[in-house]
């Protein structure tokens, strides 16, 4: 290689380059003679190869040089050396006699980048957080009334088109007032949270319970026939019944009327609220303590 175009790339370079690259390899394609040109400017000649200089046991099978040689065109790759990580961009010279190898250390551009990443996860994770307790009841930890008029429509929807049949129980804590009045809206709050975990706790995953309101609470059944609908409302009432409450030195219980009421084509989602909650009308002038599936 001569002087002169050593000179010639090594000005050109730290004039157009200058702290832009932490080292610049030139080799000749002929000889492969490899000189390298550090950041302050000294050039030397190097008596190890391409691979040896990556610290490499073989010659690269994706070596930029030969690519940028045969494509007479710039290539780039990304080396690690020595728990660090750079960029070597190459390009041929005086028609692919030599290949220009710039060489720039990006490992603090691959930390700032995880960090994004890692970030965004984070931040990702915390909307999500967010997302979710704007439909969470935050008493019961059931989804809430918002949750239930934004999303129960569409799903309403998509199971009317696949032919799948819904069923809706309204669910209402008998006397919930006087609970509170007697007992205090702690002891309430608690008979709350219980009918919440039981009505979960009765339901699939496909299915959802929501607090509706106050005392109130919906359960959506996805894909059942009505008979089993039924069964599952009473076990609820039952399950409900049978739980006892520490109050002081005494045992108290509770009992839910549920109106149960199903999807039909020409029924909206408030139309199919409306029904359920017509039903639990007739469980309460019926005595409380029961599930209503008819209107006759």
């Amino acid at each position: 290689m001569q002087e002169v175009l050593l000179n010639v790339i090594k000005s050109s370079i730290n004039e157009i380059l200058a702290g832009m690259y932490d080292a610049v390899r030139i080799v000749c394609c002929a000889s492969h003679d490899q000189y390298i040109l550090t950041a302050d400017g000294e050039l030397k000649k190097q008596e190890i190869s391409c691979h040896e200089f990556w610290q490499r046991p073989h010659p690269c099978q994706n070596c930029v040089g030969q690519r940028s040689k045969h494509s007479c065109g710039q290539e780039e790759k990304v080396e690690i050396y020595e728990d660090k990580i750079f960029l070597v961009v190459a390009m041929p010279l005086a028609g692919g006699e030599y290949v220009l190898e710039i060489i720039k250390d990006i490992s603090h551009l691959i930390g700032a980048r995880n960090e994004i990443i890692q970030r965004c996860e984070q931040l990702r994770e915390q909307l999500e957080v967010l997302a979710r307790q704007a439909y969470v009841d935050s008493l019961t930890g059931l989804w809430n009334r918002r949750y239930l008029e934004e999303k129960f429509p569409e799903t309403l929807k998509k199971a009317g088109l696949m032919g799948k049949q819904v069923a809706v129980l309204m669910v209402d804590i008998d006397h919930f007032k006087q609970i509170n009045d007697t007992y205090g809206h702690n002891f309430g709050d608690r008979v709350l949270e219980r009918v919440g975990q039981i009505l979960q706790q009765g339901i699939r995953g496909r299915d959802a319970a929501v607090r509706y309101g106050g005392e109130e609470f919906v359960v959506i059944l996805y894909d059942v026939p009505a008979e089993v609908a039924v069964r599952i409302a009473e076990r609820m009432r039952n399950q409900i019944a049978a739980e006892e409450f520490q109050f002081c030195d005494r045992q108290v219980r509770v009992t839910v009327s549920i109106g149960l009421a199903f999807s039909r084509a020409d029924k909206s989602a408030e139309d199919l609220l409306a029904s359920a909650d017509r039903r639990l009308y007739l469980a309460k002038q019926q005595g409380r303590n029961r599930v209503i599936w008819t209107e006759a």
